[in-house]
């Protein structure tokens, strides 16, 4: 019983506590948003408005003034007047111990004070504004009418220049002058806002009213003079060219000269409508088509004198390949005397004609076009170096094959010479078997030998052929050169093997009266040895000797 009344008291302890602390924690909330409201009430907004009461308001000022006083009537009758009951409200639901929805009044006071704050901000700023506006706007009218007046001179001075757009210009610059007037007027009956929108309209007209002052006359001068000039200077250098022969007409630069002319009388309206952005679009476009006429003009006139050169030139490479063919034609057929020619090889004469047969129809369709200005000079150039390019190659084949030819003669002649040489190395060979001190010449070894001389005869008789089949000269060739080096390893390795093996019996002979087993395999050695089997023999010698000292082999190679 007395542990159930000691946990009552604690939990009612501290319920009393946190109730205690949560009211605390309210009330300085509370005390927090009643000095945020104070602080909102004695913002500047009358002293700011009072400004205004010294200003003339009509119009649209005047509704915003209105306006202004009208939503801060309701911020201090209303508003914060709410937010004060709140407040008590909050008070009450803390002392009544409903916490939660006394922390959400609360949040929602908070907010609410945020917003009024914004509202008393932008008023404030809307109202700064139109007073600085309206100081702003006595200094900036000064500063324009000085410009007014700099731009009108301007104006009378530049007349002639300006030309038919000055009528424009005098026009607009009244109406800049009635604007003036506008601004006064507004000024004088209070109704700011519209006074300054005017300001700024007469400030944008002068400044394109001064610029165009500077920009008419050039305008003028390049789409009534420069201009047309420049493109009948252009047109008569094409009646010079075509005159001089050059198929200019291709170009059809004559429609592009009546067009660019038709674009100046455009832009030149356009300047005297004050359009000057346009104009000066289409007078930078002329200028650029101008320069691009003018460039092709003058890669037309570099490329006659090279396209005149190149058909020179191209007149005696035909004849050359003419020449080259016949030539390679009468090779072949002395070739043929003494060489088999592969088919492909025989074909390549017949395509060598053809595309010859080609390349002088082209040569001609090109010529035939410089003659009847069927084509620009530019256009035949391009297609002339094309035309040499290929001419070139067909040369270089035609060369290529020709050499072939050479190499075919030069293959027959270093097929003999390897052949003779492979014939005295296999002498060479015999003969050092013949002198050696072999008692017996390897039946392999021998077969080997003969083998090889059947390779070299069999690569002889290809070479006597008529006509030679150069492929199979250099097959039979290779398989010969094949065979002799075969026998040459095979009789080296013969030979070393017979030293050897003859070094270590003599050196194992001193083993034998001490040792039987030495004695047996030396015995079969020996017999091995007589038989021809040199091999065999230093293996079963070598075998008996490391019965007793080991690396015997190694030992006499090296000489130890």
């Amino acid at each position: 019983m007395a542990y159930v009344i000691y946990i009552t008291a604690a939990l009612l302890a501290a319920g009393i506590v946190f109730s205690i602390w949560m009211r605390k924690k309210i009330s300085s909330r509370i005390d927090q948003l009643g000095l945020k409201k104070a602080e909102l009430m004695n913002r500047p907004v009358t002293q700011s408005l009072s400004k205004l009461k010294e200003l003339r308001l009509s119009g649209e000022t005047e509704a915003h003034f209105n306006t202004w006083r009208e939503t801060w009537d309701d911020i201090v009758t209303r508003q914060l007047p709410e937010i004060e009951d709140r407040l008590m409200e909050i008070e009450e639901f803390s002392d009544r111990y409903r916490f939660p929805r006394a922390f959400e009044l609360c949040r929602q006071t908070e907010e609410e004070l945020q917003l009024i704050e914004k509202q008393i901000d932008h008023l404030i700023a809307e109202v700064e504004e139109l007073v600085d506006s309206e100081e702003q706007n006595r200094g900036d009218v000064e500063y324009m009418a000085d410009e007014y007046e700099d731009t009108k001179k301007k104006m009378w001075v530049q007349k002639g220049a300006l030309s038919t757009a000055g009528a424009q210009l005098e026009s607009r610059l009244y109406q800049v002058y009635e604007q003036f007037a506008e601004f006064h007027e507004r000024t004088r009956e209070g109704d700011y806002f519209q006074a300054s929108e005017i300001l700024s309209g007469i400030r944008s007209e002068l400044t394109f009213l001064n610029d165009a002052v500077d920009m008419v006359p050039g305008l003028f001068l390049r789409l009534r003079r420069e201009i047309p000039a420049q493109l009948t200077q252009l047109q008569e250098g094409l009646e010079e060219m075509e005159q001089g022969g050059y198929p200019v007409h291709l170009f059809e630069m004559q429609e592009q000269i009546d067009t660019w002319r038709e674009a100046c009388r455009e832009g030149e309206s356009a300047v005297e409508e004050l359009r000057l952005q346009e104009a000066a679009e289409k007078a930078d476009a002329a200028e650029a088509a101008l320069t691009s006429m003018y460039d092709t003009l003058e890669e037309e006139a570099l490329a006659r004198s090279r396209a005149e050169s190149l058909a020179a030139e191209g007149a005696v490479l035909i004849e050359e390949s003419r020449d080259s063919l016949e030539a390679l034609r009468a090779e072949v057929e002395t070739v043929k005397a003494g060489y088999q020619l592969r088919e492909e090889e025989e074909r390549n004469i017949q395509r060598f004609e053809e595309r010859r047969r080609q390349l002088a129809a082209d040569f001609a369709v090109l010529e035939d076009g410089m003659e009847n200005s069927i084509q620009t000079y530019t256009t035949t150039k391009d297609q002339l170096e094309v035309w040499k390019a290929d001419v070139e190659k067909l040369h270089a084949d035609m060369a290529e094959v020709q050499d072939s030819f050479q190499h075919l003669r030069q293959g027959e002649l270093h097929a003999r010479d390897q052949l003779q040489e492979h014939r005295g190395s296999l002498r060479g060979l015999q003969k050092r078997l013949r002198r050696s001190s072999l008692p017996v010449v390897p039946d392999h070894v021998k077969e080997i030998i003969h083998r090889a001389e059947e390779s070299v005869t069999a690569a002889e008789e290809e070479l006597h052929q008529e006509p030679l089949a150069m492929e199979m000269v250099e097959k039979k060739s290779a398989e010969a050169d094949q065979a002799v080096q075969y026998a040459g390893e095979a009789v080296e390795k013969t030979m070393q093997d017979a030293a050897a093996a003859e070094k270590v019996i003599q050196y194992g002979n001193r083993y034998r009266s001490s040792h039987d087993q030495v004695h047996i395999l030396l015995l079969q050695a020996e017999d091995q040895f007589r038989h021809g089997k040199y091999g065999e023999a230093l293996e079963l010698a070598v075998q008996g000797v490391e019965k007793v000292e080991k690396d015997v082999l190694e030992k006499l190679t090296l000489g130890r």
